[in-house]
């Protein structure tokens, strides 16, 4: 069983396999499609692919290195997607429009060549593998091949590729690019490009449907009864004896060797037989897989197409019962038609009967074709583009064919015509009117779109209005502040002019300038003396600094102020000095 890691397995788009008509030695070109629907999707592929995820069926000890011919940095697929959009669609892209198709490009696993082992040689410099990039660049354009990698740690080489579904004019369209008719051509140009390498395309518009990976070369059920006759026996087992020496050997080591190599040649021997009925058994589930494949589609195109004929056959049985009594007196009724009088109102009746028979196929068969078309389209947006190909191509053509050959006899008779047209133009006004519904569905999707753009808009003014208003609040609080500052500096020289004048006028203590600094840090003034002869004044914890020049204590100048209370309060000092000194002096006398 082909050993397909589980991505591969995923995806699910058409491929062309081997049918029972074609040999089971040939070798095919296989490729497989998927939507990369959405940038967590993408991530995936990515880490699979790169193998940044834990792959279970991808071999840890591989002899040959898994290779990366494009984006040999490792970039995400999504990124690497929106970056090439970016360069070239200038439409607005939907958010649920498909970025990028991921392609699986490999060969049927007898195409490879192996060793002993059962791996396959390494094909990372093969014509090969170069000749997939050449033919993904040729079909969908250089730049629009985002990834090409190579697998070689699985049980055969396959090709990742990402391709950003961009046409030629700049859309990005991957369901213009990728539908049943462009992939069916996508399928003939690589099994042509592939034909060099021995290739050979299987049979197009084959009935084989696509199933997961590991079922794709016939690996499908079947029960042991449908085997074994084509197979024959199954062998068994048969134990190999070894016999026991007779007697004591002189060289132990020879009677082992003798005896191993007895054993070997029975055992090589049931391993081939094995062998032989596995690779009997695999082509028969080949060749079953595909002839189960097309009795499985002929049933459904044999059933979709009996309900129609049935009408058909009884109204053939009723005109070989009537055929007796037509040919009795049909030519006395043609003589009466002839001299002008009407027909008989049996034979009115019975054709208006036959009529309406063939007006009944003819909705069936119509009512049949729209139901098989619904559900081709129902197929086309779940992605089962195997599906679509069979109905398309398979089940509809041969109804459609039945129902134009239906109408084409009715339109013969005058009856039939009007019936048929009728028929159209009720046709036409379910058309109309499902054509109206969809319009108004249309305009009512606009209006809403329109309603949302305008609340948008209202939304965006409202913000911007508030922005406005928060801005000129902001301004007018500037305004304050700067309006708020001269006053505030001069409270602050007003504060500091009071208290300075307090404090020389009052206090008895101030003998020099760091008297004066300390008295006036208790009450909150904080002096500077950057230099002699100089003061710098202000409050506590306040940016406003005032000069000793700019101060007026008292309405003084506070140098005035300043000096005037130091050279006081120093002659005080002093003769307080001198009467203590007469007072001591007077003490000593009377002792």
């Amino acid at each position: 069983m082909e050993n397909w890691c589980v991505a591969c397995r995923q995806l699910s788009f058409p491929f062309f396999f081997p049918t029972a008509f074609l040999s089971p030695l040939m070798a095919f070109p296989i490729m497989r499609w998927a939507k990369l629907t959405s940038k967590a999707h993408a991530d995936k592929a990515t880490g699979h692919n790169y193998r940044k995820d834990k792959v279970l069926n991808a071999d840890e000890q591989a002899p040959h290195p898994n290779v990366e011919l494009v984006n040999t940095a490792g970039r995400g697929y999504w990124e690497l997607a929106e970056e090439r959009i970016g360069q070239v669609v200038t439409r607005k892209v939907r958010d649920d429009q498909v970025r990028c198709m991921e392609v699986i490009l490999t060969a049927s696993p007898e195409f490879f060549e192996r060793d002993k082992d059962g791996r396959a040689v390494d094909m990372s410099n093969s014509q090969w593998a170069k000749d997939q990039l050449t033919f993904l660049e040729k079909t969908f354009g250089k730049e629009n091949v985002l990834s090409c990698t190579l697998h070689q740690d699985e049980k055969s080489p396959h090709f990742h590729a990402v391709i950003a579904p961009i046409t030629e004019d700049g859309r990005l369209s991957a369901k213009l690019l990728f539908n049943p008719v462009t992939m069916t051509g996508y399928q003939t140009q690589y099994a042509e490009a592939m034909a060099v390498h021995g290739l050979v395309r299987g049979v197009e518009h084959s009935q084989a449907k696509h199933q997961p990976m590991q079922k794709m070369y016939g690996q499908q059920g079947q029960t042991a009864a449908e085997l074994g006759v084509q197979l024959g026996t199954a062998t068994s087992y048969q134990d190999v004896k070894v016999a026991s020496p007779g007697f004591v050997q002189r060289n132990p080591e020879e009677w082992a060797r003798n005896q191993s190599q007895l054993v070997n040649e029975k055992a090589r021997a049931q391993v081939e037989e094995a062998n032989k009925r596995a690779e009997k058994a695999q082509n028969l589930a080949l060749e079953n897989a595909a002839a189960k494949d097309q009795v499985r589609v002929l049933q459904k195109q044999l059933s979709t197409s009996e309900g129609l004929k049935q009408a058909g056959q009884e109204h053939l049985a009723e005109e070989q019962a009537g055929r007796g009594a037509e040919t009795r007196w049909g030519d006395d009724l043609a003589r009466r038609v002839a001299g002008g009088e009407p027909p008989p109102v049996e034979w009115l009746a019975r054709g208006n009967y036959l009529l309406d028979q063939d007006m009944q196929a003819v909705q069936a068969s119509r009512q049949e074709v729209e139901k098989l078309t619904k559900e081709a389209e129902k197929a086309e947006r779940k992605g089962d583009y195997g599906e679509v190909a069979e109905l398309r191509y398979t089940i509809i053509p041969p109804v459609q064919a039945e129902l134009t050959e239906r109408e084409q006899q009715l339109a013969n008779y005058q009856g039939g015509a009007t019936r048929l047209a009728k028929l159209d133009m009720e046709r036409d006004h379910q058309q109309a009117e499902q054509e109206r519904l969809a319009r108004e569905k249309i305009a009512h999707q606009a209006e809403q779109e329109r309603l949302a753009r305008q609340k948008e808009a209202d939304d965006r003014a409202e913000k911007a209005r508030q922005i406005e208003l928060l801005a000129k609040e902001k301004e007018s609080q500037l305004v304050e502040r700067q309006r708020q500052i001269p006053i505030v500096r001069e409270n602050e020289r007003q504060r500091i002019e009071e208290v300075s004048n307090q404090i020389l006028r009052t206090n008895p203590h101030i003998y020099g300038l760091k008297y004066f600094v300390q008295i006036a840090e208790r009450e909150g003034i904080k002096v500077e003396n950057p230099e002699k002869g100089s003061l710098v004044l202000s409050i506590a914890g306040s940016t406003n600094q005032f000069s000793h020049k700019d101060l007026k204590p008292g309405g003084e100048e506070f140098g005035i102020v300043f000096n005037q209370s130091v050279t006081a309060n120093n002659a005080r000092f002093d003769r307080e000095q001198e009467k203590e000194q007469r007072q001591a002096g007077n003490d000593q006398e009377r002792d």
